[in-house]
């Protein structure tokens, strides 16, 4: 929560989102810290998941978003924690 309130812009962060019953996270630069979102660009593409069944090993699939796009989410503060979630939120980046 304390990592929230420190939020700037070109800040390097985890971005955590859903989006059609699927839940994503990447990491990403802020670009633009509002009174109750973030908004962060992602630094790599994310493909979608394909099973090789010959291989038994997944592969890169379908692009599902591209490195750069723009991804909201809601900050954690108490006038949005009916839209904060731990997948719908900024996080430091993990090691």
């Amino acid at each position: 929560m304390e990592f929230d309130k420190g939020l700037a812009v070109g800040q390097f962060a985890e971005v955590r989102w859903t989006n059609s019953h699927n839940a994503y996270r990447a990491a990403g630069k802020v670009v633009k810290v509002n009174a109750k979102s973030v908004v962060v660009a992602l630094t790599d593409a994310i493909y979608a998941p394909k099973y090789d069944k010959a291989m038994h090993a997944f592969e890169q699939g379908e692009l599902l978003y591209e490195a750069g796009r723009k991804i909201i989410v809601p900050r954690c503060i108490l006038s949005t924690m009916g839209r904060w979630s731990f997948n719908n939120c900024v996080m430091p980046v993990s090691l």
